[in-house]
């Protein structure tokens, strides 16, 4: 598909959306609040500096989080005539980049990466403990955070985060455990392939200076959900360079528990005093009552409702979670008269609150 001209590309484009697409000089940061047209503006920002001249699509590298979204801003790069850029997540890009170097510079295949730890995390905890699933999941989301947030296994041990049907000895164990029996098996779980390519990076010039020249130019979506592990492995990618604009929003940080953190977008300006920063505050998603109750409960960051809908939204106190349930069944009674039921849905904070609409 033939690039738009830049004109085109940019005349769907709201104010705030134009000045943050239009400046393509890094480092760059925008805050896109929800609903406001995030992955419109980045892949804008992207297809215009292509038809500029200004980026080079084969040197342009694009990160997102999730599988999904890299399809979904791959598709909208190829819509604007910027399909040759490349979209991965983190993940895929790191062992991507492993794959290919690591039999350059050691003469062997790469490890295989262990998609789904469970068995052998069970092998690590051995035959006498017997954990349920959901403790096995809880288990290796702890061992994911401590990963992620690159923390001291001593600090983290100390810090009382670990399991209630762990104790610190029993974590310690089984968190060496796993990761020996990986080692023994030549088995690397994603953690592994992002230090692995950090590492790799860092220590083997070669391997560095084809990266860099692969790749000049940086986007990062979701930038409030980047962990320290990711970002020190960003901070590899980009070495000294500073062709690099990151989108997200701190009030979207959802991956805390995984070890994420907002710091490194609300700091973005602290690392990068030069940088440019935006804004994006129209929320085009919602009606006007549920921006309403958002911003009560963030009145620092407004946003703006862009939709004159309103009445979508409710608001009742109970004294009882009985109370609450009878109304909710009420609700869903009348919705039903005129809608098909599996267009109805209840969301609840905490599974626990649903027990009473159930019944």
């Amino acid at each position: 598909m033939n690039a738009q001209s830049g004109s085109d590309i940019l005349s769907s484009l709201d104010e705030e959306q134009l000045e943050a697409a239009t400046t393509l000089k890094g480092p760059v940061r925008i805050i896109a609040g929800p609903g406001s047209g995030k992955t419109r503006t980045v892949s804008h920002r992207i297809a215009h500096g292509i038809s500029t001249g200004y980026f080079n699509p084969q040197k342009t590298l694009a990160l997102t989080y999730t599988n999904r979204a890299a399809a979904e801003l791959r598709q909208r790069l190829r819509t604007l005539g910027a399909g040759s850029v490349q979209v991965r997540t983190f993940h895929a890009a790191a062992l991507s980049q492993l794959q290919y170097f690591w039999p350059q510079l050691t003469g062997s295949h790469a490890p295989k990466l262990l998609t789904n730890k469970r068995a052998v995390l069970k092998e690590a905890i051995g035959e006498k403990e017997k954990l349920t699933e959901a403790q096995l999941s809880e288990l290796t989301s702890e061992f994911e955070y401590v990963r992620y947030s690159l923390a001291d296994l001593s600090e983290y041990l100390e810090s009382g985060r670990v399991p209630r049907f762990a104790d610190a000895d029993k974590f310690k164990s089984w968190f060496e455990g796993f990761q020996e029996l990986k080692r023994e098996r030549r088995l690397i779980d994603w953690e592994d392939a992002l230090l692995l390519c950090t590492g790799m990076l860092r220590n083997e010039p070669r391997a560095m200076s084809h990266f860099e020249q692969q790749y000049r130019f940086f986007t990062v979506d979701e930038y409030q959900d980047i962990s320290p592990l990711q970002q020190g492995l960003l901070e590899t990618w980009l070495a000294d360079r500073e062709e690099i604009c990151v989108v997200g929003d701190p009030r979207q940080n959802i991956y805390s528990f995984a070890g994420s953190t907002t710091e490194f977008l609300l700091r973005f300006d602290s690392r990068y005093p030069n940088c440019s920063s935006f804004e994006l505050t129209a929320n085009y998603r919602s009606g006007v009552d549920i921006v309403d109750a958002a911003n009560g409960l963030f009145p620092e960051q407004p946003i703006v409702a862009s939709k004159p809908i309103s009445g979508l939204l409710t608001h009742t106190t109970f004294s009882t979670a009985a109370e609450e349930a009878k109304l909710v069944a009420k609700a869903v009674a009348k919705a039903a008269s005129t809608s098909k039921l599996s267009r109805i849905a209840v969301l609840a904070r905490i599974n626990a609150q649903l027990e009473p609409v159930e019944a």
